[in-house]
């Protein structure tokens, strides 16, 4: 289906498909609430459809989504929408370790060790928490762009391991341990099992058992005898072929009892590969051919039908959760095509019952005329006790064994005494001041107790203490401080931050295991670091094409910060906003910034002034027109300059302006011209140093004379 695009919870966004494997899809997605990318499994629709299995699907699923460690690809969110269940897991980028294999043909001892202590580790952290993995192979571990080794699909093979699927879906048959072909109970050695196939495939470029079905490899991995892998490559040392041996040993107890004990002698390897300290416990040595019963064969035939054995394999290189598409060419498994015994187990039971029974009654009979008779004395009890010893032993069933006395025996001692008993042996370490380091303090059953063949005993074996005390004084310091303090004590600090009401941030608030608590040196103490009070979520609003002042009022009435910047934009408007950061919708903490850029509108292009001085107005106007700018006002003045020559500019050349800026010119009208006098500026400008004469009567000006009168007239 195409859900490219969709979101899952209003949360997570569909970017892109990964790949695909047999039961599901793989998207790469964005987690709009925490910004980081995610890798989505989505379940296949035919799977959907099974309501028992999609429960059974999220129930493993969210158990493996408590688990956290460096070298597991960590389960986020388990999750259904409609007719979509999905889980939210770590996006990882590099390569399978079954590609890594293809690329290089083999790795080198080094690489390997240190892969497979990677692997352990991851392994070890899921069955501390009752999560068996089932389905250790290379195609699920990845390696990572910076070297670190995680497994990934942890809590989904118990979910799909209950259907009838092929084999491509649920996992290669080539690393199924003994216990899983035939149907069997599993715990955590199964996985150890798978991983030492997988270390043989490092170490030989080649898995041990290989077949044309997938029932062939399923009865080579049931009794097949492995080709010591130094047959393929003489170099192994002798310390990591016996490892991986003892890793993929046909009986669980055979095998390491857990994870940390491959670790240690893993780590032992690879200061000391060739020191021969690796010890397997053999517990069957006969030699003889396993046998199947008819329900054996048919759970075997039922784990494979339909399947195909890959013999060419081709899984997604791609980085987030090790699908393995593999290129098959196989044949379908029918299981009457295959040389297998199937006893009759049922009829060999009854007769072991019925001479048993024959046995007894027959003891009694005797014992009964003995005392009828006194063919027995009273007196001798030691032969009565004799007798009812044999009778009691004889009551054992075929399938039955008693517990032998181990309590004060050395490790070496007791294991062998509970493989002549037909037991298993799981170990447990204990302190101890009665007995001396390596010895049997106690185990989980009395002597003399009757088992079933193949129970397995728990061993105490005495250690000398080795603790300390987890120190009260690491809670209120800082990390740095903490984090010495636990140092000195031999202990290996991990820090993990938590939000915390009451302490500082940056100081330590809790540790697990809690302060005061003894633990072993060497172990590991996680300490958890204050980020400060837990701050509310608050949605981002959208601030797209706001002005600044609007965007400031919504961030404000989100509680959140608005940080400004500017910038030319062609295309949106000058004192718009043109982006943000966190994106709209988007959730964030309360108080956090929101960062967004205003629009500047285009982007000014700047020229440089020419000058024009002494350039015709013409000339003037061309060389401007050249330069991207116009000309503005043109007057005229008289200069001395050439007439029609420029003689000024308002803006001095050399400046940088904006393109089209206007420059106002003046232009000489030429020097200005000499004018004639007139008779009265001449007159004006005449010199009078002549004075007056005195005597002449001054001119009369519009003034009629009037000649004086006599009385006579």
């Amino acid at each position: 289906m195409d859900i490219i695009g969709r979101f899952l919870n209003n949360r997570y966004e569909l970017l892109s498909s990964i790949g695909a494997g047999g039961m599901a899809d793989i998207y790469k997605a964005l987690d709009h609430t925490l910004n980081r990318y995610v890798a989505i499994k989505v379940l296949k629709k035919e799977l959907n459809s099974d309501e028992t299995f999609v429960l059974k699907f999220r129930q493993e699923a969210m158990a493996a989504a408590s688990l956290s460690h460096p070298n597991v690809v960590n389960i986020y969110d388990v999750g259904q929408e409609n007719d979509i269940n999905y889980i939210v897991m770590e996006l990882c980028e590099g390569v399978t370790l079954k590609e890594y294999i293809r690329k290089k043909g083999k790795l080198d001892i080094s690489d390997t060790i240190n892969i497979a202590i990677q692997i352990a580790n991851g392994i070890q952290a899921a069955h501390d928490k009752n999560i068996i993995h089932r389905d250790i192979k290379p195609q699920n571990v990845i390696i990572t762009m910076d070297g670190k080794v995680k497994v990934t699909d942890f809590g989904i093979a118990k979910a799909v391991s209950s259907q009838t699927i092929t084999a491509n879906t649920v996992g290669s048959v080539h690393y199924i341990s003994p216990e899983q072909a035939r149907g069997s109970h599993c715990d955590g050695r199964s996985d150890i099992y798978s991983l030492g196939i997988t270390i043989y495939e490092m170490l030989t470029g080649r898995v041990p058992f290989d077949g044309d079905s997938a029932v062939a490899v399923a009865l080579l991995h049931i009794q097949g005898e492995m080709i010591p892998p130094s047959v393929y490559e003489p170099m192994i040392p002798v310390s990591l072929e016996k490892i991986v041996m003892k890793c993929t040993q046909k009986k669980p107890e055979m095998r390491y009892d857990s994870a940390l004990d491959l670790i240690s002698d893993l780590r032992k390897a690879l200061m000391t590969p060739n020191e021969d300290f690796v010890k397997i416990i053999r517990l069957d040595t006969s030699g003889e051919t396993h046998t199947f019963s008819e329900e054996e064969a048919k759970k075997i035939k039922e784990q494979t039908s339909g399947a195909k054995v890959p013999v060419t394999t081709k899984e997604e290189t791609d980085y987030q959760l090790g699908i393995d598409e593999e290129e098959e060419h196989s044949q379908d498994l029918d299981l009457e095509d295959e040389d297998i015994n199937v006893d009759s187990k049922f009829e060999r039971v009854i007769m072991a019952i019925g001479i048993g029974v024959l046995v007894i009654i027959i003891a009694i009979a005797v014992f009964l005329v003995g005392r009828t008779f006194n063919i027995f004395p009273l007196g001798i009890s030691s032969n009565k006790t004799e007798t009812t010893k044999a009778v009691i032993e004889e009551t054992l069933g075929v399938n039955q064994t008693r517990m032998p006395s181990v309590v004060g025996k050395t490790l070496e001692q007791a294991s062998d005494l509970l493989a002549e008993a037909n037991l298993g042996r799981i170990l447990k370490e204990e302190e101890s001041n009665e007995y001396d380091p390596g010895y049997v303090i106690r185990a989980d059953y009395e002597e003399g107790k009757i088992l079933e063949k193949n129970t397995q005993v728990t061993l105490y074996i005495s250690v000398t203490s080795n603790t300390v005390t987890i120190p009260e004084s690491i809670i209120g310091k800082k990390e740095k401080a903490a984090t010495n303090a636990l140092v000195k004590l031999g202990l290996i600090a991990k820090i993990e931050t938590k939000s915390s009401e009451t302490a500082q941030k940056g100081t330590v608030f809790d540790c697990n295991p809690s302060v005061g608590k003894n633990v072993k040196v060497g172990s590991e103490v996680t300490v958890y670091v204050s980020t400060g009070p837990t701050k509310t979520m608050v949605k981002v609003p959208d601030i797209y094409l706001k002005t600044q002042e609007e965007a400031e009022a919504l961030l404000k009435e989100s509680n959140l910060v608005g940080k400004v910047t500017y910038n030319y934009d062609d295309s949106i408007v000058k004192g718009k906003v043109i982006s943000q950061e966190p994106k709209a919708s988007s959730k964030t903490e309360e108080g956090s910034t929101v960062s967004y850029v205003i629009s500047l509108g285009a982007e000014e292009v700047l020229v440089e002034v020419p000058s024009v001085t002494g350039k015709t107005l013409e000339e003037a106007k061309e060389l401007l027109k050249e330069n991207k700018l116009s000309v503005g006002s043109v007057t005229e003045q008289y200069d001395s300059a050439k007439k029609g020559e420029v003689i000024s500019q308002s803006v001095i050349s050399g400046t940088q302006v904006s393109e089209n800026t206007s420059v106002d010119l003046v232009v000489s009208k030429g020097e200005k011209p000499v004018e004639q006098e007139t008779e009265t500026e001449r007159q004006t400008n005449e010199p009078t140093d002549k004075k007056p004469d005195e005597t002449q009567a001054p001119p009369t000006v519009g003034v009629e004379r009037v000649e004086p009168t006599t009385g006579d007239e």
